[in-house]
Parts: structure tokens; sequence; C-alpha cells
């Protein structure tokens, strides 16, 4: 009977001895499992991901909107040529058939409402009217923003602008940050932040200080 612990001791011991190799198994799996919950398929870090670029794109709409709120003050204030409409036509001397397809294009979007993103007669921003009247009255495909409409085409320089080239403005610090249509006698038209589609004048003040560059895109 004195025996008993003994072999009890024993068999404890190799039991033990025995487990060890799972135990240490068992400890490895889960090391895995934990470090697959933390790795980029798992819903926490593709949520967390997905959250932080909605975090971006709201801060870049809000730097958008501030800055288009200060490029709409300005043009306000600085935008001492104003032009008649109405007298457009008027003042574009012989034009030819492509002009005049382009020229009624440009007209027919009057009085839109300028919104950013927009794209339709309930609103719409430079890049989105320029696309619109090349594409409806040229069959000419320009891209949707800007700066992509700014890689388009030849450089010209401004003394050689002519009807039908696009007009690129610096008007929130970033260049180019809006664009138009030269129709001749100083003025273009455009998606203006602060009026909507309309015509202006390259001898207004605000328009004059920001002008940046001029592009043709057809011949």
């Amino acid at each position: 009977m004195e025996d008993i612990p003994a072999v009890a001791t024993n068999c404890r011991d190799v039991y033990f001895k025995d487990m060890k190799p799972v135990v240490s198994i068992v400890l490895v799996f889960s090391l895995l499992i934990i470090a697959a919950g933390c790795g980029s398929g798992s819903p926490r870090f593709a949520q967390s991901e997905e959250t932080r670029k909605e975090s971006t794109s709201r801060d870049t709409s809000v730097r958008f909107s501030r800055e288009l709120q200060q490029a709409a003050r300005e043009e306000r204030r600085e935008d001492d040529v104003k032009v008649e409409v109405a007298s457009v036509e008027s003042r574009i001397v012989h034009p030819t058939r492509q002009e005049t397809r382009l020229l009624q294009e440009i007209l027919r979007h009057i009085g839109t409402p300028y919104r950013l993103g927009g794209t339709g007669s309930d609103g719409i921003d430079c890049s989105a009217y320029i696309s619109t009247v090349f594409r409806n009255s040229m069959n000419i495909e320009l891209p949707r923003s800007t700066i992509e409409q700014y890689r388009m085409g030849r450089r010209v320089q401004m003394s050689e602008r002519k009807f039908g080239d696009l007009i690129f403005f610096n008007t929130t610090g970033q260049n180019p940050s809006h664009v138009g249509i030269y129709i001749g006698d100083n003025l273009f038209a455009h998606a203006s932040v602060s009026n909507g589609v309309t015509i202006s004048s390259l001898e207004s003040t605000y328009f004059q200080r920001r002008v940046t560059a001029v592009r043709r895109v057809m011949d």
C-alpha cells in the first residue's frame, strides 16, 4: 500500500509529459486564429478601412465646399464687367457653321444653376458643362474633370486664343480649378459658382487675375 502514492505520482508525471505537445499545438492554433482575426480580410479591419476612406472623402468634400464658397464670394465682389447675354450672338462676327452649332449649344444651357458634381439641367459644374457642350454640338468627348480636360489638346498663347478654345483659371488655389469656352470678343461661357451657366468677360478683374492657360481641343 505504501507504493501506491509513488505509482500515482509517476502516472501524473507521464500524463502531463504526454500532454505538453498537445498544449503546444493548441497554443499555436490559438495564436494563428487571433492573427487571422487581425488580418486585412477580417470584417473589423475592413470596416476600419472603409470608415477611414469615408472620413477622408468627407473631409475633402468639406474642403472643396469651403473653397467654392470663398471663390463665389470673390467672384461676386471682383467680377466688375457684366455681360448682356442677349447681345452675345451679335458680338460674334461671321461665325462658321461649326462655331454656330457650338454657340447654340452654349446658349441653350444659360441659366442652369451651378452644382458641384452636377451634370444636368437641375445643376451642373464647370467641367460637366464643357463636356456636355462639346459632346452635343461637336461630337467630341472630353474628360469629366477640369484637370483631365487641361491635359487635352494643345496649349496656345493667350494672344492666339480663338472661338472654341478652353480657358483655364485658378480660382481656389489649385491650378486649374475652373474652365470655360472662349467664344470671341474677350467673352467665354462657363458654369459660374455664383451665377450658374453664363457668359463672362476676360476683361473682368476677377477672371483677368486668375486666367492661367488656353488649350485647343478642336481645329
